[in-house]
C-alpha cells in the first residue's frame, strides 16, 4: 500500500512587471505557487482598493507536478501604476500581504 503525506503549505509569491505589446504599457504579473491545500484567494490592490476580476488575467488555480498548487494573475498597467499597485492573498486561514516588492521572477 502506497501512502502520501501532503502538508498544509504557504505559497511562494513573485511579482514581475513586463514589457507588454501596447505602446507605452506593461504587464505587471503575480504569482502564488506551491500552496497546498487548493483553496487560495489573490488581490491586486491599487491604493489599498482591490481591483474587480474582470480587469485581471487568470487561468485559476491550476496543480504543479509535486500535488501543491499555484496561482497566477496579470494586469495590464502604466509604468506610472506601478508604485500604486500591490499583491494580497490569502490560503487556508494564513495571510500574505503587500507583496509588491516580491521576489522577481
Amino acid at each position: 500500500m502506497n501512502f502520501v503525506i501532503l502538508c498544509v503549505s504557504r505559497p511562494e509569491v513573485y511579482s514581475s512587471v513586463k514589457a507588454s505589446g501596447s505602446l507605452g504599457q506593461q504587464v505587471l504579473v503575480c504569482l502564488a505557487t506551491g500552496f497546498y491545500p487548493k483553496h487560495a484567494q489573490m488581490e491586486i490592490r491599487r491604493d489599498q482598493t482591490p481591483l474587480p476580476d474582470e480587469q485581471l488575467n487568470s487561468h485559476g488555480i491550476r496543480p504543479n507536478t509535486d500535488r501543491s498548487f499555484q496561482l497566477m494573475k496579470s494586469l495590464q498597467i502604466l509604468p506610472s501604476d506601478r508604485s500604486h499597485l500591490s499583491v494580497c492573498g490569502e490560503q487556508s486561514g494564513w495571510g500574505w500581504k503587500d507583496h509588491s516588492n516580491s521576489k522577481e521572477k
